[in-house]
């Protein structure tokens, strides 16, 4: 699916899930104990629950932003393996928007350095010479780069993560129903 560089992934599962892994995760996501931690980062609402899929995704910004899993698809297939879907475009969002924010100011300093003698001011940071501009104009390049590349980095620590929670929403519900027994 898709390119390295856009906020989604798809996969497979270990076969090694228990056949009733999505109700599992379906109920995981339902009481609010999916993602262990501080309940603010953790807050998934259920879109849709079939037998053979679910669907779940991020409810708060903070969910959202924390681990990426921000819209989730689990499908049982008919060999009993498991794929997912998953895209995470609130958390690239965000980044890109801590980045522009980050960018303002070489930004700026570079309209100064090259507005300013056309206007006829001399700006506070003129001085350092074509290197100084040269440098600005890269890291504004660069920067552009930045979300995308955050990107391609954080898709192999998101699937580790759903991965991770998955495996412990199964053993988790495992567990509470063997002491029930």
């Amino acid at each position: 699916m898709g390119t390295t560089f856009l906020p989604q992934f798809e996969g497979r599962l270990p076969q090694d899930l228990p056949p009733d892994a999505l109700a599992r995760v379906a109920e995981a996501v339902r009481t609010g104990t999916f993602q262990p931690g501080t309940a603010k980062r953790g807050q998934y609402e259920l879109v849709f629950e079939e037998r053979d899929r679910i669907r779940f995704r991020a409810r708060t910004l903070l969910t959202a932003i924390g681990i990426g899993l921000n819209d989730v698809t689990l499908e049982r297939l008919h060999d009993g393996g498991i794929t997912y879907l998953v895209s995470f475009y609130r958390w690239f969002y965000y980044c890109l928007v801590i980045t522009l924010v980050g960018l303002a100011v070489p930004f700026g300093m570079l309209v100064g350095r090259i507005m300013g003698p056309v206007l006829g001011l001399r700006p506070a940071f003129g001085g350092g010479g074509p290197w100084t501009t040269f440098l600005l104009a890269a890291v504004l390049v660069f920067g552009l780069f930045w979300p995308f590349i955050l990107t391609a980095m954080h898709k192999p620590m998101a699937r580790g993560f759903l991965e991770q929670l998955v495996r412990g929403a199964c053993a988790g519900d495992c567990q509470r129903g063997c002491h029930r027994g």
